[in-house]
This record gives structure tokens, C-alpha cells and sequence, in this order.
């Protein structure tokens, strides 16, 4: 679905410690997957605002590998606007994954982080709270379509 983007990591980096004493492995995973569903939602939104009905080009303009990281910085370029947007990736087995996206300056990552914090502090860090928010702003469709499974041996460990 996002053969480039580290969902796993994305996940875990989202999700504020708080939660982690109370939930299960099974709670991880399907953390881990219910948010792999986000990810594919608001992807797909953003490219269809950008890009819709008009021209784009997708501009490389430098790249930075510190050991195993790297940072990509870009530019959506349409009829209308210039977007920035940064790709910030790690290595992971020969393989480079996206685990953050900037659009404009404004981190995926940490808009997800700061919302399933101000979520946690209302719910007491409440896992369930997040699941049903979560499920609550996936489209229909997105519910059931099939995602890779993701398995994870213990949280931070994640397997394809």
C-alpha cells in the first residue's frame, strides 16, 4: 500500500509512552495496523489536494545521509503553488523507509504525536479512546481494505 513508508515506525514513534504500560502486544499490532489505515487516508488526501486538476512536478532538491538517517527536502511544484515538502527516512535492512513527511514545515509525525497526546491526557492514556477515534475518521472503505500485516515481536521490533 506504502511500500516506502515505515508505518511500523510511524506508529510507534506517534503514539505517546503513556499508553504503552497498558496495552497488549495485540493492542500494539492492531495500533500498528488501524494506523497504517490512517496513514494511507491522509496521504492519499493531501496528493488529491495538491495535485487536483492540475500539472505537477515532484522536485528532488538535496539529500543528507547521517548513518543510518536521511533527509530528503523536495518540491511539489502545480499550476498554482510550490509546496516543500521534506522526506525523513531511516535504513532498515538495505532498504531506505520513509518514517516522516513534511509537508509546507508541518510534520506528520509529530501533528500525530501531539493529538494522540491531547487524546491521552483527556482519556488517561486510554487505548480504547484511541482505537475508537481512530476508526471514528477512517472512511469505510479504508475499514477492511487489506493492508500487509504487520507483526511485531515486541513494540519497536517491527516485522513484514
Amino acid at each position: 500500500m506504502l511500500p516506502h513508508v515505515d508505518t511500523c515506525e510511524m506508529a510507534i514513534q506517534s503514539l505517546p509512552a503513556e499508553y504503552l504500560p497498558t496495552m497488549t502486544n495485540s493492542q500494539k499490532e492492531e495500533f500498528t495496523d488501524i494506523f497504517s489505515r490512517l496513514l494511507v487516508q491522509a496521504y492519499s488526501r493531501k496528493l488529491d489536494r495538491y495535485t487536483k486538476n492540475s500539472k505537477f512536478r515532484l522536485v528532488f532538491d538535496e539529500g543528507q545521509i547521517e548513518g543510518g538517517d536521511a533527509l530528503v527536502k523536495s518540491r511539489l511544484i502545480t499550476s498554482k503553488k510550490e509546496h516543500v515538502i521534506t522526506f525523513r527516512l531511516h535504513q532498515e535492512r538495505e532498504k531506505w523507509l520513509i518514517y516522516d513527511i513534511s509537508y509546507d514545515a508541518v510534520s506528520q509525525l509529530e501533528s500525530y504525536r501531539a493529538q494522540l497526546d491531547r487524546i491521552g491526557k483527556k482519556s488517561a492514556y486510554d487505548y480504547q479512546e484511541v482505537r475508537r477515534r481512530i476508526q471514528k475518521r477512517l472512511k469505510p472503505a479504508l475499514r477492511n481494505l487489506p493492508i500487509p500485516q504487520v507483526k511485531m515481536r515486541l513494540w519497536g521490533v517491527c516485522q513484514q
